[in-house]
């Protein structure tokens, strides 16, 4: 014969554990000598409370954190060079983020720690936020590449810390919920006089938008319909991120990583999420520019090559391309074709075929 308390009891899972008072009810089992079975499932109902009370209270603790936090502002900046121009970005130095939070968090009963591993090309990092009271939230893994020559000077050990600290960075501001804002008191400070610099307002970025891809991480699930689906999150060096589902778009910004290239990322909002839908070269001139009729520069050239690589393209298969456009080699290519060509790259050969033969006018003007 059962306990009359424990079957249903110890099956819930709802707000009412919140109510149960294990201790209180063990030591009256003790007192009436109940037996083992019972003594067991009082013990796990112990922790099932314990779980519940301390899951409640880190959720309880991460919104009340969330409303006192202080904005997280974008004090520092980086440049990149390149042949053709400079660019700049601002960011949120791990330091400066983790002064803003503590202050609020420990009060709370909120710590932050990280795991992380280093590979042969790359570290791994996941942050946690914890409650005293036991429960814990993980940010999941974020891959970041330990860049090999670039020009900063430092040895192996000063990049794989350097790839742990942006590692570091992007995945605690993924745990706790928040991105960095961009500082205008420092904008204002650092604003030239009017007349200064006619063609940048203050604390306008001389990127215009031009970043670094900093990591592609890749997610896979099974939506409600059951069809699988597998989404790529894009993380830029200046703390923007966007979405994709388009694995092309996210080989590409694999690329862009790797090369440690400069890209203008065009990021749209749709309701709680930011959609990457296209990565742009900031150093390819419109086709409005006065020297678009220019032949491409040797990085463009190295880009080009970089996409028909990732894609897989033979010689042969970018032979064939080339000549729709009267090419013969990607060195010859003008600044007018030239992002068309490379969307024609990034499709891969058979997906380029394909749309070539439903409609000749997507792809070139001929054949090979």
């Amino acid at each position: 014969m059962s306990h009359p308390t424990t079957p249903e009891v110890i099956e819930r899972r709802d707000v009412s554990l919140m109510r149960l008072d294990p201790q209180a009810l063990i030591a009256k089992a003790i007192e009436s000598g109940s037996g083992i079975d019972t003594m067991e499932r009082l013990v796990a109902l112990a922790k099932d409370v314990r779980e519940v009370q301390a899951r409640e209270a880190w959720y309880e603790a991460m919104a009340v954190f969330q409303a006192r936090c202080p904005a997280i502002k974008k004090t520092a900046s980086a440049k990149i060079h390149t042949a053709k121009a400079s660019y700049s970005y601002r960011f949120a130095p791990l330091d400066e983020i983790t002064s803003v939070i503590q202050p609020v968090m420990g009060p709370l009963g909120l710590s932050v720690s990280w795991r992380s591993r280093i590979e042969p090309a790359q570290v791994v990092v996941s942050c946690r936020v914890s409650h005293t009271l036991g429960h814990h939230e993980e940010s999941g893994d974020i891959a970041m590449p330990v860049m090999k020559g670039d020009g900063t000077g430092a040895n192996d050990a000063q990049r794989v810390g350097i790839a742990l600290t942006y590692a570091k960075r992007y995945s605690l501001l993924g745990i706790i919920g928040m991105a960095p804002e961009d500082d205008q008191d420092a904008d204002l400070r650092n604003s030239k006089p009017a007349g200064a610099d006619p063609e940048r307002e203050p604390g306008q970025a001389a990127s215009d938008g031009a970043t670094l891809v900093a990591a592609v991480e890749k997610k896979s699930g099974t939506a409600k319909n059951g069809k699988p689906w597998t989404r790529y999150l894009v993380m830029f060096e200046d703390a923007r991120s966007g979405s994709t589902f388009d694995a092309r778009l996210a080989q590409q910004a694999r690329l862009l990583a790797d090369a440690k290239a400069p890209t203008i990322p065009t990021l749209v909002q749709s309701g709680e999420y930011t959609n990457l839908e296209a990565l742009t070269d900031p150093a390819a001139p419109s086709a409005d520019d006065p020297g678009a009729a220019s032949i491409i520069d040797e990085k463009q050239v190295k880009r080009f090559s970089a996409i028909a690589a990732g894609m897989k393209w033979t010689a042969d298969q970018v032979h064939d391309l080339l000549t729709g456009y009267k090419y013969n080699s990607p060195k010859e290519i003008t600044v007018t074709d030239y992002e068309t060509i490379a969307d024609a790259l990034k499709l891969g050969y058979a997906a380029w075929r394909n749309k070539l033969a439903a409609k000749p006018e997507a792809g070139q003007g001929t054949l090979a």
